[in-house]
């Protein structure tokens, strides 16, 4: 898959092109050209004109022929672009004040709804302080939590092709490792009611990805409360082993065939080592003692079904918007019904039922993800420092 920040260059070349030589867009191109970017750039082009006079009446004495050709095709994409996804009038009085308030080097909302052809996003902060590197829209965060919700779409999508059920012993279906009681199942899994002992926090995190085995052992303990409504890392990596036992695949390779390439979600992915962190990762920090942000060294979550992922802002909204599309309505629906007490399916729902959410921490970053259940609308906070992002993420819905 072409990566969303390989398209939008690609979108630049192509309106260059054409600028340069006013011939039939995509004529000179050699390469194979994707979809999206060639959208962008017809989309460009077609508005040339009314682009042209808004970067002049923005600029202070200059005009849009005065530009080279390649800034002013860099200002007419990326204005066509902001055009399809409006970042919401309070969101950016929003990121300031949590940036200030909180501490954050790097903030990122994110934000669309059913009826919006694009997502809007907006990036606030550093991707990293030692290079002076600006946050943009298409740097990758991890998704700790948030991952989440690809591993339960994962296991919804097995059920709906009949290859599990939700009332089925989860021991049934698990090879590598099972659960130390026989009787919990899927169904509980999938609502935080089972009970499932988490993995031990030293092991969370190190320079490769590990098997379920390795990190807990051959058998899982649950010794935790059944039927009481908990977030369980546990829980999700149980269900992480159930999804590469059923589909004979390692959990990513499952996880990106049966919800990452059918949402076209191209700048996701599960690094499984440290040198596998993709190209523009943001970097995660801490605040020391004397008040200075310090880099965490990067690492991978070694169990990746609850904290692997790292994805871009869109990418999430994306995840967020189009999920329920990848299953029957009626499981849909039913992933969104409580299970127990503000528990669906794998999402935890807001004590009124309006908001279906999924949110999680690392050493280095906060993921957020919520759904306003009535209509869609989805919102994403992500940030590279571990700090609660609940106000943010509840004034965002207030948009």
């Amino acid at each position: 898959m072409t990566s969303r920040r390989q398209a939008r260059r690609q979108a630049l070349f192509l309106v260059y092109q054409w600028d340069l030589s006013a011939g039939p867009l995509g004529s000179q191109y050699a390469g194979e050209l994707d979809p999206w970017a060639f959208e962008l750039a017809e989309e460009t082009v077609a508005g040339a004109a009314a682009l042209d006079a808004r970067i002049t009446a923005a600029a202070d004495g200059w005009t849009a022929d005065r530009l080279g050709a390649v800034e002013r095709s860099a200002l007419r994409v990326a204005i066509c672009e902001l055009d399809r996804g409006e970042v919401p009038a309070e969101a950016p009085a929003i990121a300031a004040a949590a940036q200030a308030d909180l501490g954050l080097v790097a903030l990122l909302l994110a934000g669309g709804d059913q009826k919006t052809p694009q997502e809007w996003v907006l990036a606030q902060g550093w991707a990293d302080l030692d290079r002076a590197e600006a946050l943009d829209p298409g740097h990758r965060f991890p998704a700790p939590g948030v991952t989440a919700l690809v591993t339960t779409t994962a296991v919804l999508r097995l059920v709906a092709d009949g290859r599990i059920r939700l009332d089925d012993p989860a021991n049934g279906h698990l090879r590598a490792v099972r659960l130390a009681d026989d009787t919990i199942t899927v169904r509980e899994l999938l609502s935080h009611t089972a009970g499932v002992d988490n993995p031990a926090p030293d092991r969370l995190y190190g320079e490769t990805a590990q098997d379920l085995a390795t990190v807990m052992g051959p058998v899982i303990g649950c010794t935790g409360p059944r039927g009481v409504a908990e977030a369980s890392n546990g829980g999700i990596v149980v269900l992480g082993q159930l999804v590469t036992d059923v589909t004979g695949q390692p959990y990513a390779d499952a996880a990106t065939r049966l919800v990452l390439e059918p949402l076209q979600l191209s700048d996701s992915s599960f690094p499984a080592r440290v040198a596998d962190i993709p190209d523009g990762a943001v970097t995660g920090y801490n605040l020391t003692l004397e008040g200075m942000f310090r880099p965490f060294p990067p690492r991978v979550p070694t169990l990746a079904a609850v904290a692997g992922l790292w994805s871009t802002g869109a990418d999430l909204v994306r995840l967020g918007l189009g999920w329920s599309a990848l299953l029957p309505g009626s499981l849909a629906h039913e992933a969104l019904t409580p299970q127990a007490p503000q528990t669906g399916l794998g999402w935890l729902l807001s004590p009124d039922g309006e908001v279906a959410m999924i949110a999680g921490g690392g050493h280095d970053a906060v993921a957020y993800l919520g759904v306003r259940i009535r209509d869609g609308r989805t919102h994403v906070v992500l940030t590279s420092r571990m700090m609660p992002v609940n106000t943010i993420a509840e004034r965002l819905l207030r948009t």
